[in-house]
């Protein structure tokens, strides 16, 4: 589980069957492997967090409402669910078709141009800034 998704995340978007049609590569399991989503996440996260590390907001991101953490969520989906898709695409026999692979892909370069967006301050997030005085990750006090 990452900081911004998790796997129900993207069965909630996907399904279950398709998250394990893109997650298993071998053909050799009926069910999603738990492994390979757990790095599609991270890789989701990375991407997001590396996009805006340089910008306006603090990293890894400390929201104040649901709407921003749910558009960073779906971010994080779509970013991982592509990579999932792209890897299994080249590693299987069975091809996904086109009408799936236009699906992922639109959905990618929308999320692309809504971070583009937000970065350029034409949209914001409720989030943590970079010049906020509060932790923007969890804090132990004894």
């Amino acid at each position: 589980m990452g900081l911004y998704a998790a796997k129900q995340d993207l069965i909630d978007w996907i399904g279950e069957k398709n998250l394990t049609e893109i997650s298993v590569v071998d053909n050799d399991s009926n069910e999603p492997n738990d492994g390979r989503i757990d790095v599609a996440i991270a890789r989701g996260q990375a991407t997001i967090n590396n996009k805006f590390r340089t910008g306006f907001y603090a990293i890894p991101f400390s929201f104040s409402d649901e709407d921003s953490i749910q558009q960073v969520r779906e971010w994080n989906v779509v970013l991982a669910v592509v990579w999932l898709w792209r890897a299994r695409r080249i590693n299987s026999p069975n091809n996904t078709k086109k009408a799936k692979a236009n699906f992922f892909e639109d959905n990618e370069k929308r999320v692309r141009a809504e971070m583009a967006s937000v970065l350029a301050g034409a949209t914001r997030l409720n989030a943590a800034t970079v010049e906020d005085d509060h932790p923007t990750a969890p804090v132990v006090v004894f």
